[in-house]
């Protein structure tokens, strides 16, 4: 089932530094999307393409699911 496997491939690509975290909340039934960022590299402009590039993740993750 490809959206288990996204979303199991979601949930450890932080373990793996390998992009954002992604996890299930059962009780509200949503999708949570992540994206940790070393405090040393956390200035104004990482965080702007931090997120840019997070939503077009979370996007693209979506659209495969759908």
């Amino acid at each position: 089932d490809l959206p288990l496997q996204r979303l199991l491939a979601g949930a450890l690509n932080p373990l793996v530094s390998a992009g954002p975290g992604l996890g299930w909340d059962e009780q509200s039934e949503l999708y949570h999307a992540y994206q940790s960022i070393p405090r040393e590299k956390a200035t104004a402009q990482t965080l702007k393409s931090e997120i840019a590039a997070l939503v077009e993740w979370m996007r693209q993750w979506r659209d495969v699911r759908m």
